[in-house]
Formats: structure tokens, sequence, C-alpha cells
């Protein structure tokens, strides 16, 4: 049996949108792994309700609380380091909006595949099912008036992920990063340079001669595109809570 890989998913106020990425997770995934979550501890019983319910069914293997208003992927991969998670070659990352289509090859493999292809491929993304982006006119139209450029920025109105094209199944880095929701990283490349910034954190790769790119064949809807209908006060919590955080 293939030894399991880390598979690390950092978890916001979002129920409705914890309870799909963890259930698409389960139903996809085929390779053995370890799916250790990253919670803010928010106070609200309905993502505790979550978590503990998927504990229970042994697809979470461990929950890690993380103080304060936010985390980064690099100092969620700290902590993760720290406690020896990350020892592996390769591991990976999700949000908590994100659900994975599931295909009858597990993505993990994969996203193996393409790292066992190419010694200096750092980091693999997933493609975006691009159906539940907002058209901006919608927005405006369920608003009533027309979007703020914070709203725009929310629904991605100016995504490169809204055309992506591939070629030979790929999206090399050099054309656009790989999005930070549904990543595979080889832990060889990740080092002090690698940044927060999805663009930054590609850019910083590819200086160092690493490769980078997202495959066509691993893909993933991202619920928060939709969420002015799931959430619509969600950011302004959130914003909200990182101040309270700050002081």
């Amino acid at each position: 049996m293939s030894r399991p890989c880390n598979v690390l998913m950092l978890v916001h106020d979002r129920p409705i949108y914890n309870y799909m990425a963890l259930d698409a997770l389960c139903r996809a995934t085929y390779h053995p792994h370890r799916l250790v979550v990253f919670h803010h501890p928010s106070g609200n019983p309905a993502v505790d309700q979550v978590l503990q319910a998927f504990l229970s069914r042994k697809v979470i293997a461990e929950i890690i609380e993380v103080p304060g208003a936010s985390v980064s992927i690099i100092g969620l991969m700290e902590i993760a380091i720290a406690r020896g998670l990350l020892d592996d070659e390769f591991f990976f990352f999700m949000e908590d909006d994100v659900v994975i289509e599931p295909d009858s090859r597990c993505w993990i493999h994969k996203m193996l595949d393409a790292f066992r292809a190419d010694d200096r491929l750092a980091m693999v993304g997933s493609a975006i099912d691009p159906s539940d982006f907002i058209d901006p006119e919608e927005l405006s139209a369920e608003l009533g008036r027309k979007p703020t450029s914070a709203e725009l920025q929310i629904i991605k109105a100016n995504s490169p992920e809204r055309q992506q094209r591939f070629e030979n199944g790929r999206l090399p880095g050099e054309r656009q990063n790989p999005a930070g929701r549904l990543r595979g990283f080889r832990r060889a490349a990740i080092n002090d340079e690698v940044v927060n910034n999805d663009g930054l954190m590609n850019a910083a790769l590819l200086r160092q001669g690493w490769h980078t790119t997202t495959l066509e064949n691993v893909r993933h809807r991202h619920m928060s595109l939709r969420v002015f209908y799931d959430y619509p006060d969600y950011y302004e919590r959130r914003e909200a809570h990182v101040l309270r955080n700050q002081r």
C-alpha cells in the first residue's frame, strides 16, 4: 500500500462550505492520505459540529486550533513542520471552500504522476469549474446598484481563471500561477523565499529554477465565488474578526 500523504486544510467560519469540502474530499480521494485541519476557533457551533462529525468518521485525522485572526499558508507550513507533518517528499493543501470533482483516478495520484515525471516540478495546481463565476451584471442586478471594486474582486471579475487555456492538459506557471485553493507541493522547494501570495510564490519558485503548473484533469469548484448568496456578510464579519484580534 502507498504511504499516506498529508493533506493540510485551512478552515474558516463557513459551515456550508466546510461540509461540502470535506464530503467531496472523502468521495474523491482514493490514495491513502492523512487530513490535518487547521481551524480558527470562531465560536460558531455549526463549524465545530461539522468538524467533529468528520473527525468521528475518521475523514479528519487531526484538528489543530490556530490562535489569532489569520494564518498564512507559510505560517501553516511552519506549524506543520514543527509537528513533523511535512517530513515526506510531497504534501497537499486545500482551502475549506473547495469541492474536488471526483474521477476514476484520484487527484492525489494525478498530482504525484506530474511530480514524478518532472523532478524540478515544485507546485501543482488544479483547474477550476468556471460555471460558478458570477457575471458582474448578475451581481449588479442582485445588489440593485453598480458593484464596488471590492465586490468585483470578491467575485474575481478579472480573474485569469475565467479563461484558462490548457495545452496538452497543462497550464504552465509561466503563463498563469496555480491558484491557491487545491495544490500539491514538493517539500524540497519550500524554503524561506517562498511567500504567501499565490502569484508571488509562483514567481519565487520560477526564479529559483523550479517549475509550476496547473493540471486540467484535476478539477474543483470554488464555492466562495457564490459567497454573496451563501454568506452575504462574510467578508464584513471576517474583517471585524481580524481587527478584534489585532488589538
